[in-house]
């Protein structure tokens, strides 16, 4: 976890963005419109040799992929203003969005495109069952890269050409009845309707540290459609949602898949004619009520929960009715700077720091599920929760975060580079935004342009000795940020409306 945020955003608070034709650092020209346009592209960016890759996510340097499920992909989505504003959003099948490499694939897309770098944002769909950009682990990964790189500015090139005369409209559906009504899993843990909750196979001390939980499943998904004009364009549609990935690795997993986004995607475009996007809204809020580690099947259940997903969203889709259409004016854009307190260590936590370095160092020298074992055996959840201990050791008191919004007419979009994890993270900051009334809707981008650890809720630290969650404890903000956050975003989005 880093120390101090530092990701790069314009510091001066941005008031609309300027024309990108030639504005971009390749000074390419753009074509000039007079109406919202927007464009759509897909480029498979599964790995060529996709056996023997490393997969990220649960920290083991040993996963590799053993057998492929499905393809990892890239969507880009080009939206234009009247204006001649325009901006490129990626859904990626990536387990996040590295601050390491980020900024510089956005200058290799700005310089192939003419697309200011600063208008293009790129976000994960926090698959843990895929390869990973600049990923050196083995030689499999490496050629990724180059197959990776090469296709964000193919995939940007098509969007731009592919863009036609749009309508937008937005709307929240409620997806429980993808889990059939019956129970709703949270990462780590299960809560069940009737109010029980049980470990979701995560080991004996795990379920102990579950017991109890008071939250409510947060069920919203958020969606914005494009209906575009002209022979051959499809709509598009952008589904958000807080849900974790499925497939969180494990060395008992070693399938190469994009996780159960891929399913909806796959049934939306079978049963309609809409091009699928999907983003997160935060992840940690809430998983589908199957194995998080399968043993039997190897993850065949994430198929099924992705279809019936699928489902849900394509028969609210259909209803013209469920949808409000935005009344579409420029794009504009705000960011600002704010200041949140460190986490703080209890004295019951601090004394723990000397043996959790021991344990961390154990975990990289030897792995998942030694270090994990060797974790229990001291004390601690995991070997995750060692490392947490280790790096808020020497933070300082408080530390800087940047934030940023975005409107297109009566539609907002709030950028965050973070996880909003935990069982309320998103929903705070989600239902904050969109009660101040600013906007038609505000549609939430967790894990994008950079993924600077959790921002869970006050809830997720009241529990485990006020160790908290494991969101919580490897948060490196003080109880209270999501809050303040869900604040500045509102108080930032005030400001550019009124602006």
């Amino acid at each position: 976890m880093k120390k101090r945020i530092a990701f790069v955003l314009a510091v001066v608070l941005v008031l609309g963005l300027c024309a990108c034709g030639g504005n971009g650092e390749g000074g390419k020209t753009e074509k000039t419109f007079d109406s919202l346009h927007v464009g759509v592209s897909r480029q498979i960016i599964t790995a060529d040799n996709p056996i023997g890759i490393h997969l990220p996510g649960g920290g083991d340097p040993n996963r590799l992929s053993e057998t492929i499920l499905d393809d990892q992909t890239l969507t880009c989505i080009a939206i234009t203003d009247k204006a001649n504003n325009t901006v490129l959003f990626y859904s990626q099948d990536l387990q996040s969005v590295s601050p390491d490499w980020v900024r510089e694939y956005q200058r290799l897309v700005a310089k192939a495109t003419g697309i200011a770098a600063e208008n293009i944002y790129m976000s994960a769909t926090h698959t843990h069952s895929a390869a990973y950009p600049k990923d050196t682990t083995t030689q499999q990964n490496i050629e990724f890269t180059i197959k990776y790189e090469k296709a964000i500015v193919e995939a940007a090139k098509a969007a731009l050409e592919d863009r036609a005369p749009a309508t937008m409209y937005c709307s929240e559906v409620d997806v429980q009845e993808a889990n059939g009504g019956q129970a709703m899993a949270f990462v780590r843990h299960i809560k069940h309707m009737d109010g029980s909750v049980a470990g979701a196979n995560f080991g004996t001390y795990k379920q102990a540290m579950m017991n109890g939980f008071p939250y409510e499943a947060d069920n919203v998904a958020q969606l914005v459609k494009f209906v575009r004009e002209g022979e051959g364009k499809k709509p598009v549609l952008m589904m958000n949602w807080g849900a974790h990935a499925t497939f969180y690795g494990t060395t008992a997993l070693k399938m190469y898949s994009s996780d159960y986004p891929a399913y909806i995607r796959q049934y939306i475009e079978t049963n309609t004619d809409y091009v699928y996007a999907h983003f997160l809204s935060g992840a940690g809020d809430q998983t589908p009520n199957i194995p998080l580690y399968p043993t039997a099947n190897h993850g065949l259940e994430c198929p099924d929960y992705g279809a019936k997903m699928g489902e849900i969203i394509a028969d609210y889709t259909a209803v013209d009715a469920n949808f409000t259409k935005v009344e579409d004016d420029v794009i504009r854009k705000k960011s600002q700077v704010i200041t949140v307190e460190s986490q703080k260590f209890s004295e019951h936590v601090a004394d723990l720091v000397p043996m959790a370095n021991d344990v961390y160092q154990y975990f990289l020298e030897n792995g998942q599920a030694e270090g994990t074992t060797y974790a229990v055996s001291k004390g601690f959840q995991s070997c995750y929760e060692a490392r947490a201990f280790v790096n808020r050791a020497n933070m300082p008191e408080t530390q800087e975060i940047a934030i940023e919004v975005m409107s297109l007419g009566s539609l907002s979009l709030v950028i965050a580079p973070w996880e909003l994890a935990g069982h309320d993270g998103a929903k705070v900051i989600r239902e904050a935004v969109n009660e101040s009334g600013l906007y038609d809707m505000a549609f939430i981008m967790a894990y994008c342009n950079g993924m600077y650890g959790y921002i869970p809720a006050k809830s997720n630290y009241e529990y485990n000795n006020n160790r908290g969650s494991y969101e919580a404890y490897a948060c490196p903000y003080e109880k209270g940020t999501c809050e303040q956050l869900a604040q500045a975003y509102i108080d930032l989005l005030g400001e550019l409306k009124n602006s």
